[in-house]
């Protein structure tokens, strides 16, 4: 189970990459965390950890984006943020490429 958490952490890592790449679409991206958010809510939380955990684990130059992951007040998912990097930049706040935000329809959000 712990292989296949990890496999599909970087399959939605690398499809984060492929959206931002601008080659997958957005909303079918979204689509499958929408899908899983409501079909598996357990399962996504263990991807979400385990995305943040693989934060910095690869090379900078394979370019897969960086995960963060927004909680309600009961700690369940609201946010998801994948942010590319383009490495190619030399100015650091050109470094960020816009970011992918997901939103689970299952959370209300309150500021902090």
């Amino acid at each position: 189970m712990i292989e296949d958490v990890e496999q599909l952490a970087l399959q939605i890592r690398r499809r984060a990459f492929e959206v931002l790449d601008g080659k997958e679409s957005l909303t079918s991206f979204l689509e499958t965390l929408w899908q899983m958010d409501s079909q598996k809510p357990a399962l996504l939380e263990q991807v979400a950890q385990q995305m943040e955990r693989d934060n910095g684990r690869w090379n900078a130059a394979s370019a897969l984006p960086e995960i963060s992951v927004g909680r309600d007040k009961t700690g369940r998912i609201g946010l998801i943020t994948f942010t590319g990097i383009n490495v190619a930049s030399t100015d650091e706040k050109a470094k960020k490429l816009n970011p992918i935000v997901w939103c689970s329809n299952r959370v209300e959000l309150q500021p902090d």
